[in-house]
């Protein structure tokens, strides 16, 4: 059986990549902690990871990276014209680390869920043909080195949403919010999203 390392967030997208492909492939899935800012995406994604019984669940921490809003108003960074939760180079080191436990588990993939209305310069197609191009180049295992896979990169939350009821991902599992409160804020970038996914497939508040 062929291995992947599968990006978990917690969120919906991460979570309908691993259900996608848990049944075929061994996983090591991979989660990274900021500090104790996203507990609850923590949580989902240990929920997740136990649920879909992968191999092993790695979970790094990386509570130096800091948001875009945070950064700028603590003075460190100038006027970006992005979304305040725009993290600088984010997926850049997510895939750095994903390659390197790749190559150590013998994995061919890096299963990544992003999509469609991640509108970060680091989600582009552009940006993932390059990330695969220096991980080839950089990877003692060369040609045979593990490459990114977006399954969902052209589809939107509505779509995806529509596949994890067809896979039956646990919904109630996931955490959407890109706060970190005793239940969804309804009102940030992530939970109006979902809100709308849910509206337009008619599934139930998970």
């Amino acid at each position: 059986m062929q291995k992947a390392i599968v990006l978990i967030s917690g969120g919906l997208d991460s979570a309908t990549a691993l259900w996608s492909i848990k049944e075929t492939h061994e996983i090591y899935g991979l989660s990274f902690k900021y500090g104790t800012t996203n507990k609850n995406e923590m949580r989902a994604a240990r929920r997740l990871a136990k649920a879909a019984d992968v191999k092993e669940h790695i979970v790094i921490e990386v509570g130096f990276l800091k948001e875009l809003g945070e950064l700028q108003s603590e003075g460190k960074l100038e006027k970006i014209n992005l979304s305040d939760c725009y993290i600088p180079g984010r997926n850049t080191i997510f895939f750095g680390i994903a390659a390197y436990f790749a190559e150590i588990k013998g994995a061919e993939l890096i299963v990544t869920g992003h999509n469609s209305e991640d509108n970060f310069p680091d989600s582009s197609r552009e940006y993932f043909d390059a990330i695969n191009k220096a991980l080839s180049i950089g990877s003692g295992r060369g040609k045979r080195g593990a490459k990114v896979t977006t399954p969902f990169l052209e589809m939107d939350k509505t779509q995806i949403l529509r596949i994890a009821h067809r896979l039956k991902v646990p919904l109630r599992m996931t955490w959407s919010c890109h706060k970190d409160g005793s239940s969804p804020c309804g009102i940030c970038t992530g939970c109006i999203a979902m809100r709308r996914a849910l509206r337009e497939t008619g599934a139930e508040t998970p």
